[in-house]
């Protein structure tokens, strides 16, 4: 059994460290100071999420092994000793709490979506695939603190929907799976590229 929890731990942290390199190697991921990554088990409960900077020398996201992934109990108790959580991790936390369907988190400062954060608003219905997603994201313009009142304000924007813009602290994207985690927040970089770039040409229209 102790040999089955081992290898269970080892997925979970290679998937982590897998998701930090995905993020990193396509642009989403400035670097391991800016933006994190978390799986949650449903068994479990155990959450893995991304190391704090600087506990080890890493000259990119993409050389993080699943053994510098840091384990942590949903109510935040270290599992893993070696690797101490990121700061963030009461963030992470707090969604996990809030969503019983979320199983993975990514934080993450994307270029297009941040037009939008750092101006502290949310993604305006225009394109028609929008409405066939339903998506409705908005942008939590508080500034960005690890308290609850914080983590309050991002449940609440946040809703039921995959992504949330945080006012300047990037953005949150999260799924059932880290890959599902990731095309959401992928699409969520080609939409607000086509708005920004119809915004150029002239006046957009919303939809509804």
């Amino acid at each position: 059994m102790a040999e089955n929890n081992a290898y269970k731990l080892k997925l979970f942290q290679d998937e982590t460290a897998r998701g930090l390199a995905r993020l990193y190697e396509a642009g989403y991921l400035p670097n391991d100071r800016m933006g994190e990554v978390s799986l949650r088990d449903a068994e479990s409960g155990l959450v893995f999420i991304s190391i704090k900077p600087g506990t080890f020398y890493i000259a990119d996201p993409s050389e993080y092994h699943g053994s510098d992934i840091a384990v942590a109990t949903l109510d935040g108790e270290p599992v893993t000793t070696v690797t101490p959580p990121n700061e963030r991790l009461a963030l992470h936390l707090a969604v996990y709490k809030a969503r019983p369907d979320v199983h993975a988190i990514l934080h993450t400062y994307p270029v297009w979506s941040s037009l939008f954060s750092e101006r502290g608003e949310s993604v305006p219905y225009v394109l028609a695939e929008q409405i066939e997603a339903s998506t409705a994201v908005e942008c939590v313009t508080a500034e960005p603190s690890m308290d609850e009142a914080y983590f309050d304000e991002v449940i609440r924007h946040l809703k039921q929907e995959k992504y949330v813009l945080l006012h300047n602290f990037g953005s949150l994207a999260v799924g059932d799976n880290m890959d599902n985690a990731f095309n959401y927040l992928a699409w969520m970089e080609s939409v607000t590229r086509k708005i920004t770039l119809a915004s150029m040409i002239g006046e957009l229209h919303t939809i509804g």
